[in-house]
């Protein structure tokens, strides 16, 4: 099966066209984005509007897949105050945030917990 996570993306709607640019010139960063994500839909927030949230589960994302390292690779260059990323994975603690956009309302935790039916 391999190993999952679920990952969350913001991305400031002023990056957007460049984003696109990226989805149009690899078709498998195309369908990693559009054919196999769980949430793809603008949002505002703040005073601002028409940004971009997608959201992943239960996905293998590794940095060797080439669709995953395209993103990542556009995500690095672009500033930080205009996406936000972040990753869990299934093991507790394993997690990667980066960007600042949105940074309030995205994060990430790890919560354990333990639950008897008697």
């Amino acid at each position: 099966m391999g190993y999952r996570s679920e990952v969350t993306l913001a991305l400031h709607s002023s990056i957007l066209p460049k984003f696109l640019d990226l989805l149009c010139t690899n078709p498998k960063v195309k369908d990693l984005v559009l054919k196999y994500k769980d949430e793809y839909r603008t949002f505002d927030f703040e005073d601002t509007k028409d940004h971009l949230l997608i959201q992943w589960s239960d996905i293998k994302w590794y940095e060797g897949r080439d669709e995953v390292a395209l993103i990542q690779s556009f995500l690095h260059d672009q500033d930080a105050d205009h996406y936000r990323f972040v990753r869990t994975g299934e093991e507790g603690g394993d997690i990667d945030q980066d960007g600042e956009f949105c940074s309030d309302a995205i994060c990430a935790y790890t919560e354990n917990f333990m639950e008897c039916d008697i």
